[in-house]
């Protein structure tokens, strides 16, 4: 299954985002590591996610928003933002969260290093991994590693929409525990 970002991705105007798009997006992962998490920040986040999607234009889509721990892939928040979110988001969100698993990267950054990946990989991989932007690698300052996956998906106009979204609630998140600290 071709999302509607994967081909925009696999065209001319692929290599024009991706180059005006790219360091901003590679910042973003060294800016965005958090100070701590734990459950209560997961739930934290999924609240800010969820009130993000409303407050936007994006509350006409039906998105699903989810955080899960990377050891053993326990939920730690998952929610619909509205009625009217097919059951196949949940295929499409799990190959998501795979591919932020296995590569540490989020989505997005991910769809910018393989251009047309999809043409190139078998139907199999293409049913495990998924870079379609709106997964998102928590990590944690002095902790090696990914600690857990946050993916917002939806059927949205503009995919990376849902990057946008993880990106303003990890923001939020910092600044509240920079505040804390204080």
């Amino acid at each position: 299954m071709t999302t509607a970002y994967e081909q925009r991705m696999s065209s001319e105007y692929a290599q024009d985002w991706a180059n005006r798009n790219f360091e901003r997006i590679r910042s973003e992962a060294s800016r965005l590591t958090l100070q701590s998490f734990d459950s209560d920040t997961a739930f934290n986040l999924g609240c800010t996610l969820r009130r993000l999607a409303f407050s936007d234009s994006l509350n006409r889509w039906p998105i699903a928003i989810s955080i899960t721990h990377v050891n053993g892939d326990q939920p730690l928040f998952f929610v619909n933002s509205s009625p009217g979110v097919p059951p196949d988001y949940m295929q499409v969100m799990d190959s998501i969260r795979n591919t932020v698993k296995r590569w540490g990267k989020s989505t997005v950054y991910l769809s910018i290093q393989n251009p047309g990946w999809q043409e190139r990989e078998s139907d199999i991989w293409k049913e495990k991994y998924n870079f379609t932007p709106g997964g998102w690698p928590v990590k944690v300052r002095g902790v090696e590693g990914v600690v857990a996956v946050i993916v917002v998906y939806g059927v949205l106009e503009d995919p990376e929409e849902c990057h946008k979204l993880i990106i303003q609630a990890l923001e939020n998140e910092l600044q509240k525990q920079r505040s804390a600290r204080a």
